[in-house]
């Protein structure tokens, strides 16, 4: 009889910590979804929808790879897709592919000394900044263009998409390619347990505002079609 209690405390402290564990920042499992309406130039002229796909997601010995292929409008062919490794670390991009009229052309981004450009970090505390540089290998200039920079969990704030109202983490990435002019602003406005509710980037003479319709979140839906 005292086995078994003492079985019965063991299983019911096990449910009470898996209750209290908090859900993933970006959550990355396949099938989860977001569709976004797309905002781009620096007229901010509304331009359609985006929807993101959890496409696949793999074991690697670092962490875990997603795949989110990304599809405008009602196309049925994405124009792009996202790779991310997920660590215990935090999430960054690997590599992207980009679809223009049949061709495909595949860009690596390569960390260096140690330093990924991490979207968000795990331990994700208001005020919290990371360095970071990487490599982008761009088969159609032939060449790799190293970018440097510094990623900042800046605040939290109210944002109200049409999906509802988050209170939403806002994390800044501000890269700028070395020797060059070039640069690469990233804002991502994160709900944890939902993922980017807002994007924003901004790079060379154009502006990309991403704000969230709607999500499916396992069998959780967020906002209406």
């Amino acid at each position: 009889m005292r086995t078994r209690t003492r079985a019965l405390a063991a299983a019911l402290m096990l449910l009470a910590l898996a209750g209290c564990r908090k859900p993933d920042i970006w959550p990355l499992q396949q099938g989860n979804e977001w569709v976004y309406h797309e905002h781009i130039g620096f007229g901010m002229a509304p331009t359609g929808q985006v929807r993101h796909t959890v496409e696949s997601v793999t074991q690697s010995a670092t962490g875990h790879k997603a795949v989110i292929a990304a599809y405008r409008n009602d196309e049925p062919e994405p124009f792009q897709r996202i790779e991310l490794l997920k660590t215990r670390q935090g999430v960054y991009e690997t590599g992207r592919t980009v679809y223009i009229q049949g061709q495909e052309i595949k860009i690596a981004f390569k960390p260096l000394d140690g330093a990924p450009a991490y979207l968000i970090t795990e331990n994700a505390e208001v005020g919290r900044t990371w360095n970071f540089k990487y490599q982008a290998e761009d088969p159609v200039i032939g060449a790799a263009t190293t970018f440097s920079g510094q990623g900042m969990i800046e605040t939290m704030e109210k944002i109200t998409p049409k999906a509802g109202s988050f209170h939403a983490m806002r994390v800044a990435l501000r890269a700028r390619e070395e020797n060059n002019t070039g640069f690469e602003d990233r804002t991502y406005w994160f709900r944890r347990g939902v993922g980017p509710v807002k994007i924003e980037i901004r790079h060379y003479n154009e502006n990309t505002i991403l704000m969230l319709e709607r999500a499916r979140i396992g069998n959780k839906v967020i906002g209406r079609k």
